[in-house]
């Protein structure tokens, strides 16, 4: 049986022995200074809410919604926390979106970064891929980049190819000037192209390309097709200035020189007259192989030409062909390699001393020693050798000095 004090007691910091709280089994109604014994643990009320006075760690559900007001972070839930000093995040961290253009010390997340670049590369030049242009005849072999935007760039590579009067080689680029939806077809009018093979603005070195129309070949410093308009007033001269080092024009050379042409010296059988050179004895066309010879009273014939292996000779006075009679040749072979045939090896010689009147040496190319051979002059163009020989004998054995 228990028996309720109701009564206000002053200790006067006296210890109290024994004392239990009032154990419930629900928090009842809130006062001021009550405390009881609830749930393993001691509350007391500030009049309104009751409040643990034992310290209640969170769970793990708790710490990472932080939904729970009155419970502690245990050391393991911190650990899993970033530190606020060069943070090393894990996972896919999120930040809030910077304003555009915002320049300062603000987290920049991939949102921001992704929106700064495209209005940075808004109708700028972005280099995508090349473009065979193989035998083209449209603009296809690129649909499989649609959708394109503007200030794409691409290479042309290929043997080339020509699509509404417009060339495109390999080295050429070209650039989307709009954009291109997906499915839509892609037209020249939608590109712009230029030329690197033939650049209207750019020399290279070690190659011969059109500048505006004109050939410049930068290697060996050649320039062609350029006219005086092309040169600053004054370079260019039209008539002679000595050792000005400036550039004078064909017409400025012809004046000249027909201005030093009247007094030239000329020789016998060639006159000048006012300017103009007359040939008393005008040469006579001739044939291939044939000789102008000068005649009687300064006069030209023709000799015609002469016949394989004749010689120039003077009879009464005059060149005459003649067949050659002193010359002589010599031709010098070695032996293939040779098989006997019933005892005998064979070697044909086709020479070019043009007779059958000659001498034939042969000797052993080893020792140097003359060997004899059964030898037969065929025709004007052929020899046959033969000797007795029991194997076969090795190429360059043997040499054979035909001398006639």
């Amino acid at each position: 049986m228990t028996t309720d004090v109701k009564t206000d007691l002053d200790f006067n910091n006296n210890q109290v022995i024994n004392v239990i709280a009032h154990k419930v089994s629900t928090l009842p109604a809130a006062v001021a200074g009550k405390f009881v014994y609830y749930n393993n643990t001691i509350y007391v009320s500030d009049g309104t809410n009751w409040k643990s006075t034992g310290v209640q760690i969170a769970t793990d559900a708790q710490a990472t919604t932080g939904t729970a007001e009155d419970v502690a972070i245990n050391p393991k839930q911190l650990a899993v926390k970033a530190n606020l000093d060069s943070p090393a995040f894990t996972g896919t961290p999120t930040a809030p979106t910077a304003s555009a253009g915002s320049e300062s010390t603000q987290i920049a997340n991939t949102a921001f970064v992704a929106n700064a670049i495209a209005v940075a590369v808004q109708n700028a030049m972005v280099y995508k891929g090349t473009w065979d242009t193989t035998n083209q005849t449209d603009f296809s072999g690129l649909n499989s980049y649609r959708p394109i935007k503007a200030g794409w760039l691409f290479k042309c590579t290929g043997t080339g190819c020509i699509i509404d009067g417009v060339e495109y080689k390999s080295g050429d680029t070209i650039v989307f000037n709009s954009p291109v939806a997906s499915g839509v077809t892609i037209t020249s009018a939608m590109l712009d192209k230029f030329d690197n093979t033939e650049s209207d603005d750019i020399v290279r070195l070690d190659l011969s390309q059109t500048l505006t129309n004109k050939s410049i070949d930068a290697d060996d410093n050649s320039i062609s097709d350029l006219t005086t308009s092309n040169f600053k007033s004054g370079e260019v001269i039209s008539s002679v200035t000595q050792n000005s080092g400036k550039l004078i024009t064909s017409g400025g050379v012809y004046d000249e020189l027909q201005n030093y042409q009247t007094s030239l010296t000329f020789s016998t059988g060639l006159t000048n007259t006012s300017g103009t050179v007359t040939v008393d004895y005008p040469f006579i066309a001739l044939s291939e192989g044939s000789l102008a010879v000068g005649g009687s009273g300064g006069t030209l014939t023709e000799l015609s030409a002469g016949t394989n292996n004749y010689v120039l000779t003077m009879v009464s006075g005059v060149p005459a062909w003649a067949p050659s009679r002193s010359i002589i040749k010599k031709e010098t072979y070695t032996n293939p390699s040779l098989t006997p045939s019933s005892g005998v090896c064979t070697w044909t010689i086709a020479h070019g001393l043009n007779s059958t009147d000659f001498t034939v040496r042969v000797y052993e190319v080893s020792t140097g020693q003359d060997v004899f051979m059964d030898i037969t002059a065929t025709g004007n163009s052929n020899v046959v050798i033969q000797f007795n020989e029991s194997s076969n004998v090795a190429a360059g054995t043997y040499k054979a000095v035909l001398v006639g």
